[in-house]
Formats: C-alpha cells, structure tokens, sequence
C-alpha cells in the first residue's frame, strides 16, 4: 500500500506544472488573439468621414460621391459628418486627434493649406499638419471659380477691380468660407494689388455663401459719402439706422469686425459684392444666369465655362492655383489600414458613375497614392507661406 502511494504521488507535482503552464499558454493566446486578429477584423463598425465646410458644398459633395462606392469596398457604412467652422480647420483638428484606427478620416480641399498658414501665423492651431496628418488619396481636382451677383455690372474680374477703384466712396464686400480659406487670402490679395478697399465677411461654408450671392443685388452706388437721409430712403431704411450704421463704420471698424467673426455667418441681406467657390457647385447656378463667373483660379480655361478667362489672363496671376479634395487621416494609422483607405477612395474615384458625376460637375477624377497628397500640401505650405505673411492674415 505504502509503495503504491509513493508510485501514484511522486508523478503528481509534475503534472500540476504542466497543467499550469498550459492554462497559462492558454491565457496568453486568448489575450493575444484580439490583437493578431485586430489587422484582419478592420473595420468592424461604420467609417467616418468629416466635412469641415457646411452642406451642399464641393467639398461635401465629393465625400458623399465616393463614400458609397468605399462601404461597398470595405464592407462598412461611410458616413459623411458635418463639422464647419474655422474656415475649415476645426473639422480637419478633430481628425488629427482623433484614435490613429482608421475610423476617422478628413474631406479637406484647397483652403486647408491657407488656413493652416493663417493659423500658426495668429498661433492659434492646435495641431502639427506635418506630424499629425497622414494623406490617404487626392480624390478630385476642381477649378476654383471667382463669381459675383448676377446684376453685377462687372462682366470680369478686371471690370470689378476698375469699379472698385472708380466708386472709391462705396462700401463693397467679399465673402469666403471662412477666415484663412483661399478666398479670404484672395480677398486681401486683391485689395493690395487694386489699391482699393473690401470687405471680409466669413461664412460657415462655400454653400451659404453662394446662397448670399444668388440673392445679393448690386448696391455699390450706395456711397458713405452720401447724406443720410437718401441712403435711408433707398434701402427703406430708418434714419437711426443709417446713422448708428455710419458711426459704427467710422469709429469702431475694428469692433465691427470681430463681431463679425463672433457670429461667424453673414447676415447682410444680400450684400455680398463678390464670392467664388469650386465650380462645381456653382456651375448649375452660373449656368443658370443665377450667378456671374468672374474668373477661373486655374491654369487654363474650364471646358465647361470657355467663355469665362483665368486668373492670369486678366493680370492677376501669382494666386491662381488647382483646386484639390482629398482624403487625410490621424498619423499613426496603421500602414495596412491606410493601404485599404487607399486602394478604396480610389476605387471609388474609378467608379464609373462617380466619374461621370464628377465630369459632368467639371472636376477631374483623380484618384492619387497617399504620398502625392502630402507632397502636394508641403509645397503649397511653402508656396504661399511668404503671401500669407506679407498680407499679415490672423
């Protein structure tokens, strides 16, 4: 008996170690496997893509064109979330902070490297774009359009430069999707090549603006130096009005200006003097004989608009530039995971639907690596930065 104790006990310790080794390897590969299959399981829930401009935009409008097609790719919804303000910069910061998991992506176009310049000049961004931001695909190019009111007597940008150096006593505006977008830039670049006065007011977006210019009639006769009582009467205004309006302009313009900022959209019942957007959302309008297509910011004319001359034919060249809409996401995304953004944006670009929208709209599909859009943001950063500080933009 004592022997077959000692037989059957000695063994024993033996095998709890292994049993204990195996329950350990056991744990450690169900602790790892959510790991080994995190790669493999992406996405397992809805991508989202933010537009930093308000609804019915370009920009808007290309995200939504190509987010069909990529959840057909990846086998997740795409949804399109609206994030405006900033002139562009507070959606593209919320994706820079965003987790670097490939759930979160970025509609930028290009405004994004003015206001990043416009920014860091004022120091008041919150990210670093050359560390912070990983390009995924140029999706798009589009002409940025110059427009303005369809009463506007300026047939060009040339007539409406030479309008507002000949009614020097008027008041006219230019609106822009925001502070630092390319028409803010622009804006205050024309008033340093004319040697004349405009206006700045932002809006939340391209679509609110041009909504402002479609219903805008041409008012720059109305001069400052005209007696109170005739614009009152023109504008069916109370004197009050006009004269609280005067004192404002002429004692606190710098207060005007960041209450302006403050609300962010302009309310000017039709006011705006001039505007642009990328032509695709303006083209229906323009077409439409709803808005005037002053310029084209582009290197040559717009099959779509053969009649309406460049930025540079008319002597304004040194800010004309292709406009862009592409895809950025957090750095730090795993390389496979950007890989698959990639490869399905430009699917999506390929798609022949897409690309019969996008033309017919007079954007050119594009569909580019990661790299070309990163690449294309450094040299428009250094492109513009020594504008930027020359125009003294905060």
């Amino acid at each position: 008996m004592t022997d077959r104790r000692h037989a059957t006990s000695g063994p024993a310790p033996a095998r709890r170690d292994a049993l204990k080794l195996l329950g350990v390897a056991a744990a450690s590969a169900a602790l790892l496997s959510p790991l080994r299959a995190f790669g493999q399981a992406w996405p397992s829930k809805p991508i989202k893509i933010i537009v930093p401009f308000a609804p019915g935009g370009t920009t808007d409008l290309i995200a939504r064109l190509i987010g069909t097609p990529m959840a057909q790719t990846l086998g997740q919804p795409v949804i399109v979330e609206n994030r405006p303000g900033v002139g562009g910069l507070l959606g593209v910061e919320a994706t820079a902070k965003a987790p670097s998991d490939g759930y979160t992506l970025v509609m930028a176009n290009i405004s994004l490297p003015f206001a990043i310049l416009t920014a860091q000049r004022a120091q008041r961004l919150n990210f670093d774009p050359a560390t912070d931001l990983r390009g995924v695909s140029i999706a798009a190019n589009v002409p940025m359009v110059i427009t303005a009111p369809a009463a506007s007597p300026a047939k060009d940008l040339r007539e409406f430069a030479a309008l507002v150096q000949r009614e020097s006593g008027s008041h006219f505006v230019y609106g822009s999707p925001g502070v630092g977008s390319y028409l803010h830039v622009f804006g205050e670049w024309l008033q340093q090549e004319i040697k004349a006065p405009l206006t700045h007011v932002p809006f939340k977006g391209a679509a609110p603006l041009k909504q402002e210019l479609r219903v805008s009639r041409h008012r720059s006769s109305v001069g400052l130096r005209w007696p109170s009582k005739r614009i009152a009467a023109l504008h069916r205004l109370p004197i009050r009005s006009v004269l609280a309006a005067r004192c404002a302009l002429r004692y606190a313009p710098m207060a005007a200006r960041s209450l302006r900022h403050l609300i962010g959209d302009a309310t000017l019942a039709g006011r705006v003097h001039l505007g642009g957007d990328q032509l695709s959302t303006s083209l229906a309008d323009i077409q439409a004989g709803k808005l005037r297509a002053l310029a084209i910011a582009a290197e040559q004319r717009s099959a779509l608009l053969p009649s309406v001359p460049t930025l540079r034919e008319q002597g304004f060249g040194g800010i004309d530039i292709e406009g862009w809409n592409g895809l950025l996401a957090p750095s730090g995304t795993p390389a496979d995971i950007l890989s698959r953004l990639q490869a399905a944006a430009a699917g999506a670009v390929r798609d022949p639907q897409v690309q019969q929208r996008l033309q017919t709209l007079g954007a050119e599909p594009v569909g580019s690596d990661a790299q070309s859009l990163d690449d294309l943001l450094q040299q428009q950063r250094a492109r513009f930065l020594p504008m930027v500080a020359q125009l003294k933009l905060e």
